[in-house]
């Protein structure tokens, strides 16, 4: 008997280690399974309160465009508890001595967003916040991509508008209210750039030209004058004056204006020499407050949508998913996309445009199509956009005409 007892102790033990191994991969399976279904979705608890510094532009510049962008970074970050700190400034040297007075901050920052006041200047910067562990975000202007990495430099995200193909639908605009209005060919246009030391000026200028310089070839299009200026009101102004003295007898068509700021410019000189919409019309990119009233008034005919609130709620997003549970973008650069509004339809530009909506994942938190949307949720995580199917982008819809690249705005996040 016992012989007999001895091998059962012995198949028994082994059975149970055998079960408790199987117990074991099950649970951990199990647990994979719902943290990637989204069913888990409560970020590791912490007491730890994360604290963000965030070097923004000068509010003075974009005519409002930065005040839209930094009151919804900080709504956004503040519903997940994430302490930001917002540095201004209106030259690049300026966010040169920031990065430097932050990195000896106590307790030290655990991320730092920028928005580039120059897309070289900032190259050192960015490599020295790396070489202190520190992640970071770029929102709206970037950096020189090509440049920072031939110097070993990197950053976990960026967020802004497709530059390029907005600007192209500006110009298409134009041209298709010259056609429908029977402008005479050929169409002269006055392109009014911002500061060539930024990311969105480089891009919008080649998006305008995408679109005009086949037009310019075969004649349909002549520009009288294409100038870059710095973002600012005052500038641009300047500058239409200057191009309206030198074209006395020239009637000009429309105005480009790569922001509000400067088609406000564009319109204060046209109005005083009055040629505005008599018969020159002025199309403005973002529209800011400003251009709304712009807009509103009939000043300005139209403006391409990009109010910030879309970038900084992607950003907000991103670096809540970062810092609160690990996860970073699988795309690099997220870029957005809306649409125009008009002087017919200028309550576009106040909507929250092209979130998503359509099927998710089984257990996935729903999207909220607005940012107000989104604080009136319940609980504190992020939303879990790491957890959209590529597949689902074909149920993507959007309001009022608003369209957006699903293709490069795609919302898959990784470990």
């Amino acid at each position: 008997m016992i012989y007999l007892k001895r091998p059962r102790k012995g198949v028994s033990r082994i059975t149970l280690i055998v079960l408790v191994i199987i117990i074991i991969i099950a649970i951990v399976a199990a647990y994979t399974f719902l943290s990637r279904t989204s069913i888990l979705t409560t970020p590791t608890t912490s007491s730890k309160i994360y604290r963000v510094a965030y070097l923004s532009w000068d509010l003075s510049i974009g005519g409002g465009f930065f005040v839209n962008l930094t009151n919804t970074l900080q709504a956004v970050l503040s519903t997940y508890n994430i302490s930001l700190t917002i540095f201004y400034a209106s030259d690049p040297s300026t966010q040169t001595s920031q990065v430097q007075a932050l990195l000896s901050a106590s307790p030290p920052y655990d991320a730092v967003i920028i928005s580039a006041l120059d897309y070289n200047a900032i190259i050192p910067s960015n490599i020295l916040l790396n070489q202190h562990n520190i992640p970071v975000f770029y929102l709206c202007c970037g950096p020189n991509e090509t440049k920072l990495a031939n110097q070993g430099g990197s950053y976990i995200s960026l967020v802004e508008q497709d530059n390029v193909e907005s600007a192209a639908q500006e110009a298409k605009f134009l041209i298709n209210y010259f056609e429908l209005h029977n402008y005479q060919k050929p169409y002269t246009i006055v392109i009014l750039n911002g500061a060539l030391s930024t990311t969105p000026a480089v891009q919008r200028a080649e998006g305008f030209h995408e679109v005009l310089d086949p037009l310019i070839a075969n004649g349909t299009v002549k520009i009288i004058s294409e100038q870059y200026g710095d973002w600012t009101t005052p500038t641009a102004k300047t500058q239409m004056d200057n191009i309206l003295a030198a074209n006395p007898n020239t009637p000009i068509d429309g105005v480009l204006a790569a922001q509000d700021a400067i088609a406000i410019g564009a319109i204060d000189a046209l109005s005083a020499a009055g040629k505005l919409n008599n018969p020159t019309v002025v199309v403005g990119h973002d529209c800011t407050p400003a251009g709304i009233q712009a807009l509103r008034s009939g000043q300005m005919l139209a403006c391409e949508i990009n109010t910030g609130s879309q970038q900084a709620y992607w950003m907000g997003q991103i670096v809540a998913n970062y810092l609160l549970r690990g996860l970073k973008p699988s795309i690099h650069d997220l870029n957005v996309l809306a649409g125009v509004a008009t002087t017919s339809n200028v309550t576009a530009a106040s909507y929250l445009p092209a979130l998503p909506l359509g099927l998710y994942p089984n257990g996935a938190n729903v999207l909220p199509h607005t940012y107000q949307a989104a604080i009136s949720t319940s609980g504190n995580q992020p939303s879990d956009i790491h957890y959209i199917s590529s597949t689902t982008s074909s149920l993507f819809i959007v309001e009022m005409s608003v369209i957006e690249d699903l293709e490069k705005v795609s919302y898959l996040f990784s470990t």
